[in-house]
């Protein structure tokens, strides 16, 4: 039991997050996001886990994004569209090679890319077919066309 002339101890301080930009703060968000919403899926992620992941409070992931549905497009569908665009810049600079082996020496360069992105993307793909098959079709038709 605690005496009178007991002197109080300050509560322990959390440490201060750093400062980062907003910039900074918005990609370190989608980071997180991303990473959420491959394991649970547009319907299946918190806005709270997301933030917890991003080191960021809710009300702050808000300032960035005005709802999780914004916030997955910017984390997973953004993503993917430009993965896909990426695609066919690729393809657009093969038919463009005057020789087979200048086709050949352009495809040995983007391989390695082309592999990084597709491992990065992969996750997001499933994330977004999981959450909207119909939302999938739509986006992969739409980049078809």
């Amino acid at each position: 039991m605690p005496t009178r002339n007991a002197v109080k101890q300050p509560p322990e301080a959390r440490p201060r997050r750093a400062y980062l930009k907003a910039d900074e703060r918005h990609r370190l968000i989608v980071e997180a996001a991303q990473q959420v919403f491959a394991r649970s899926n547009l319907q299946g992620a918190r806005t709270r886990d997301i933030a917890r992941a991003a080191d960021v409070n809710e009300a702050t992931l808000f300032q960035h994004f005005p709802s999780k549905e914004a916030l997955f497009q910017a984390a997973v569908i953004e993503p993917l569209l430009e993965t896909m665009q990426g695609m066919d810049e690729r393809a657009r600079i093969y038919e463009a090679a005057r020789s087979n082996a200048e086709a050949e020496e352009l495809a040995r360069a983007s391989v390695a890319e082309h592999l990084q992105s597709v491992i990065k993307i992969f996750p997001l793909l499933l994330s977004a077919l999981a959450s909207d098959p119909e939302l999938g079709r739509r986006i992969y038709q739409e980049q078809r066309s």
